[in-house]
């Protein structure tokens, strides 16, 4: 099994673009576009605050629809663990780049100090950049092939 480890970064509120919501459920979620297909690809949240706002995790799948257009939307409520795994069945890409906040007062955006860093948890897929917004090319991951891929985010 592939496994690619989020590094912690830093990105200005510019990065994060409003998510469309795809679904609103809380622990597993199931993103299927094909009935038949097999289950074998998913992302792994981790350090999650429990009970606490709703987790945005939007998926791209190309260099020109990174942060524009998500292949794949979810919205998950904060449950009293503090780990979630949305498995992506089927998704038509062959490579994704996974950008996740928490927004824990619920207001709708990731909240940033007056310098533009982050104050809620956040992360991406891949290997982002230490410093400024995360990029397609760091982020992305393959979903090439039949064997599993788990895309493992630990929110900063």
């Amino acid at each position: 099994m592939k496994t690619t480890h989020a590094n912690t970064f830093t990105w200005s509120r510019a990065a994060v673009l409003a998510l469309v919501v795809g679904s609103a459920m809380a622990g597993t979620v199931y993103a299927q576009n094909a009935p038949d297909a097999p289950c074998n690809k998913t992302i792994e949240l981790s350090n999650v605050r429990p009970d606490q706002g709703t987790v945005y995790i939007a998926t791209y799948g190309s260099a020109e629809g990174y942060n524009k257009a998500a292949l794949l939307s979810v919205m998950l409520k904060a449950n009293r663990r503090d780990t979630a795994s949305i498995s992506l069945c089927s998704l038509d890409a062959d490579e994704v780049a996974v950008s996740v906040y928490q927004d824990l007062n619920s207001n709708g955006k990731l909240d940033s100090n007056p310098f533009g860093i982050p104050s809620e948890p956040y992360g991406a897929s891949g290997k982002p950049s230490n410093f400024g917004p995360p990029t397609w090319e760091a982020t992305k991951v393959s979903l090439r092939g039949t064997d599993p891929v788990r895309i493992n985010i630990k929110l900063n």
